[in-house]
């Protein structure tokens, strides 16, 4: 009984804190290989219109447009939303 009791509450706190642990995020697409020497490649982030990725050698770096505008992945830049074109809504 006692067994069952500790397993309930385990699966309990378990699930509860799950939903505290923020989903991992991710860019759109890829950083080109580290010996290419292309202009900076910016990315747009698969579920979050605010956030974008800029690529460096060590990979993707993570930055955050300022409060009220979205990354626009066609002008590379933070824009108002109805110009931006994000087609994410979270």
């Amino acid at each position: 009984m006692q067994f069952t009791t500790v397993a309930v509450l385990l699966a309990a706190a378990t699930s509860a804190f799950a939903s505290v642990i923020p989903e991992k995020r991710s860019p759109s697409g890829t950083c080109p290989p580290i010996y290419d020497y292309s202009p900076t490649t910016f990315l747009s982030d698969d579920s979050d219109c605010n956030v974008f990725y800029i690529c460096d050698h060590s990979g993707p770096v993570k930055f955050n447009c300022p409060a009220g505008l979205h990354f626009s992945p066609t002008t590379w830049v933070c824009d108002f939303p109805n110009r931006a074109g994000c087609k994410h809504y979270y």
